[in-house]
């Protein structure tokens, strides 16, 4: 099984578990993902990014530690 395939049948996995949405993001260097998947609502996205929430998501915080 290939590494995309194995990515695109977990992520098909985590789906059913988050209905809501999910966000994850693989191998950060330099801060940029060599990859990324979201799921959530264009108008969550929207407000997560005009409200800058990424500065105070502590999620993030801990990413980065």
């Amino acid at each position: 099984m290939s590494l995309r395939t194995s990515v695109d049948y977990y992520t098909t996995r985590l789906s059913a578990l988050a209905p809501g949405g999910f966000f994850f993001t693989l191998h950060i260097r330099f801060g940029l993902p060599l990859m990324h998947h979201q799921t959530y609502p264009e108008g969550w996205t929207d407000l997560y990014t005009e409200e800058a929430y990424a500065l105070r998501d502590p999620i993030i915080a801990w990413g980065f530690s």
